[in-house]
């Protein structure tokens, strides 16, 4: 289920506020041999934005969000002639608010730099900032590097659903921290004619770096 409003406050829709509301549902029942995994989950995301553009080459956007994912899951393994029912589910929530500034010059220079922090019931207080740039050399040769921080919590069983159908106990650590990761990279594109038709040719470089990671050990 979506619902989305969007209220202009200026001529042209330069200054707008807009609200989203997003549901979802998912089931999943599965059996691995003598394991069985069930579970589902609700999850609902609000949002409300407020953008304004000041001028043509600055604007900028502030906004609140919320989240929250309701998971109940049930795992039995077995294991040793034995069953063990294992229950990792959650209800985890999340709030914050979120700043972005956008700075153009024509299709020469775009900068987007953004801020957004959240308070989240498990993992406390959870500050991301992230930088995007794209520099045009001319038409033809174009620039772009980004880098900022993310965050996740993982869903240990769905997203390792494979090593179900091993012959392994399973054993889920209790309190797994969130993963926090840095990403960033680059790019450079050119443009070029190539025949009858237009061609490019690409070169990326990008890089995660992992302040906490769930491993798998098997």
């Amino acid at each position: 289920g979506y619902f989305k409003i969007g209220v202009p406050l200026s001529e042209g829709n330069t200054k707008n506020i807009a609200a989203v509301v997003d549901y979802s549902y998912h089931k999943l029942e599965s059996f691995f041999g003598l394991k069985d995994y069930n579970a589902h989950q609700n999850s609902v995301f609000a949002n409300i934005i407020f953008q304004n553009e000041l001028n043509e080459n600055h604007k900028y956007s502030l906004g609140l969000s919320a989240n929250m994912d309701d998971i109940n899951e049930h795992l039995k393994d077995y294991f040793g002639g034995n069953y063990y029912d294992i229950y990792p589910g959650r209800v985890e929530k999340s709030a914050g608010g979120y700043g972005e500034y956008t700075y153009t010059q024509g299709e020469k220079i775009t900068v987007v730099a953004g801020m957004r922090v959240d308070y989240n019931n498990y993992h406390g207080w959870l500050p991301a900032p992230r930088i995007n740039i794209k520099y045009a050399f001319d038409e033809k040769l174009i620039f772009r590097a980004s880098g900022g921080r993310g965050f996740r919590s993982t869903n240990v069983v769905p997203d390792n659903l494979g090593i179900l159908s091993t012959g392994r106990r399973i054993d889920i650590q209790p309190g797994l921290n969130i993963e926090d990761a840095w990403t960033y990279g680059a790019n450079i594109t050119g443009y070029f004619p190539l025949g009858f038709s237009d061609a490019s040719l690409s070169f990326d470089y990008f890089r995660p770096d992992f302040h906490q990671q769930v491993i798998v050990e098997q």
